[in-house]
């Protein structure tokens, strides 16, 4: 075995590691000089990491699925896009998610996905609103369909 082999199964080793609290497994993810942690959500035994990858003001989303077995967090699928992941001991649920940058002003975003509507708090200019334990969508996902801007809420249709 080569050198360069050690040190690459020795990385590898450490990019797999387990972390208690959900945010220790999230900032280990990326080299916090490259990117922030911007928003991290739980359910159970599965989680959501939710990253800026890209230079201040300019954002970059990239997403990560994490799951807790033995009280430990790992990481497991991730994306720069929203969408359904398998998560957890049943591959035939899932985290369905959506997320984007939100526009200027806005404080909240209303999301429907499978006729239910959910309002949550958009974070650093950003939303991320997260389902857990569904089947993989046969449809479209969730999408965002209105945003709080001054204390009214604004069809994002109107927004385009």
């Amino acid at each position: 075995m080569q050198m360069e082999d050690v040190k690459w199964a020795a990385r590898v080793a450490t990019l797999s590691d387990q972390f208690a609290p959900l945010t220790d497994a999230g900032e280990a993810s990326f080299p916090t000089g490259f990117c922030r942690v911007i928003a991290t959500r739980e359910h159970v035994d599965a989680g959501d990491v939710f990253f800026d990858t890209g230079p201040i003001g300019q954002p970059y989303l990239y997403g990560v699925n994490y799951e807790q077995r033995d009280g430990q967090w790992s990481d497991g699928n991730s994306g720069n896009g929203p969408g359904w992941s398998p998560v957890g001991p049943d591959p035939e649920l899932g985290t369905a998610t959506i997320w984007d940058v939100a526009p200027p002003g806005a404080d909240k975003v209303r999301v429907e996905f499978e006729s239910e509507v959910r309002e949550d708090a958009v974070t650093q200019g950003v939303y991320l609103v997260v389902w857990w334990g569904v089947p993989c969508p046969e449809g479209s996902g969730p999408r965002a369909t209105a945003f709080r801007i001054n204390s009214d809420w604004v069809r994002a249709l109107q927004l385009s």
